[in-house]
């Protein structure tokens, strides 16, 4: 099977890396076996029209990372037991195959999004993942549910701290974090204690799709569901949401667990009772009967997740640009314009791209 290389050098990736992806790329997925000759680095070279020694570098760096073993005047070949693709790569390409149709969409050309892409990768890992986020909510199970989203949305793991317990905390700790977030539901509460000088971010969430919502709607008309919630205001805030995803087909009533009498009219009369996760998790006391309940599970939707990433992002670069600002003040202030003559090391043709085919 003939395999495909090929060198652009309009892109801002630089050669070395563009050729180094495809071929861990192409021995990754199995097109190159274990055992197979890869070209040689005088040949390749020839045929991309890049300098010898950058085809050189590639080959020793894959050598060191195990793919490929070189054997003394007989070439280079795939190692027996190369390294395979990591788990977490497929679900990376299948994110971004989905962005990749909605750019050709929207008429944004593969180039464009590639360089695009490479400079958003660059903002955003430049300290993203590791700048501060305080998460806030009401219970243990919410803060650490959420806050797990949260970390495989944007790989920033989260401290998180009780809604309630803000009263208690001081000025100073609220300052060891850049980005503040909430549920939607608590951020008039959060704003409150923090005051107008800290913007807290709201997250907005909704009912699982698969978990709830799938649950839910095959109901009958008119059927009688019942929220119980750690107080009648919340139950009526899970049952908002369960109305703003279409769920109007259903007759909801909030029952608060510290009432008992309505607990009980609850379980006698309900065709489906849904209790939040913070009762599930601390609920202690004795249900009024055996039967199904239904865990309310809330998720943040995609949309969420990408302002926060922008959020987390923008607190980045902020905090690399003040870095910046104080080394040059250390240095004395001064302000320096230094001027750079750039000269082009890319070997072969000055412009154009490099193909290759190897069968």
């Amino acid at each position: 099977m003939a395999i495909e290389l090929h060198v652009d050098r309009s892109e801002s990736l630089p050669i070395h890396a563009q050729l180094s992806e495809q071929i861990r790329y192409h021995i990754e997925v199995g097109a190159w076996e274990p055992g197979y000759r890869l070209p040689t680095v005088r040949f390749l070279a020839g045929s991309l029209g890049v300098n010898y020694n950058t085809v050189r570098a590639v080959y020793g760096d894959l050598e060191r990372e195990g793919y490929v073993v070189t054997q003394q005047g007989s070439g280079t070949y795939v190692a027996p037991q190369p390294p395979k693709r990591p788990d977490q790569r497929h679900r990376i390409e299948a994110l971004i195959d989905g962005v990749l149709f909605e750019a050709d969409r929207l008429g944004v050309t593969t180039e464009q999004f590639a360089r695009l892409s490479y400079l958003r990768a660059k903002m955003f890992r430049r300290g993203a993942s590791h700048v501060p986020v305080l998460f806030l909510e009401c219970s243990p199970a919410e803060a650490e549910y959420h806050a797990r989203e949260i970390f495989e949305a944007t790989g920033v793991r989260p401290t998180t701290a009780l809604v309630q317990d803000l009263s208690k905390m001081t000025p100073e700790y609220f300052e060891r974090f850049p980005v503040i977030t909430t549920t939607l539901f608590h951020v008039t509460e959060a704003q409150r204690v923090l005051g107008a000088s800290r913007r807290v971010h709201g997250l907005l969430v909704e009912p699982s799709p698969s978990e709830i919502v799938a649950k839910l709607r095959p109901l009958p008309r008119g059927s009688r569901v019942a929220i119980v919630c750690s107080s009648r205001r919340n139950a009526r805030k899970i049952q908002n949401a369960l109305q703003r995803v279409g769920l109007t087909h259903l007759r909801f009533s909030a029952v608060p667990i510290d009432s008992a009498a309505e607990l009980r009219k609850a379980f006698r009369q309900a065709d489906e009772i849904v209790v939040s996760r913070r009762i599930v998790a601390e609920f202690k006391g004795a249900w009024p009967s055996k039967r199904r309940l239904l865990e309310y599970v809330d998720v943040l939707p995609s949309a969420s997740l990408r302002l926060l990433r922008r959020e987390i992002a923008e607190a980045a670069q902020a905090a690399s640009s003040a870095a910046g600002s104080a080394q040059r003040k250390g240095r004395g202030g001064a302000v320096r314009n230094l001027k750079h003559s750039a000269t082009s090391r890319r070997g072969g043709a000055a412009s154009g791209d490099g193909f290759a085919r190897i069968s």
